[in-house]
């Protein structure tokens, strides 16, 4: 299981866990974040596998990111690779 940190002055980020899947509520805090989550969003809409993430916008100005469990991991890397996360660690 990956344990991650992010920077609360430029991003919040609320995990629902289930058994098929974890919802990510994410709101940020800067437009230099929105750049990196975008990024993030990007990385994964641009592959061939249309559910493993899934984007939201919401009219609120957050996000909201559904992640297959198989995919959480590759997720939580990508956000860290984007500078989502400040930390990633295996626990």
């Amino acid at each position: 299981m990956l344990q991650y940190t992010f920077d609360e002055k430029m991003i919040s980020i609320q995990e629902r866990a289930s058994q098929q899947d974890t919802t990510y509520v994410i709101e940020v805090k800067s437009e230099e974040m929105r750049a990196r989550l975008k990024q993030v969003r990007q990385f994964f809409d641009e592959n061939r596998d249309y559910t493993d993430v899934m984007f939201y916008s919401r009219e609120n100005g957050t996000y909201e990111a559904i992640v297959r469990e198989d995919m959480k991991n590759a997720f939580l890397i990508h956000a860290f690779r984007f500078q989502c996360l400040t930390s990633l660690r295996w626990a």
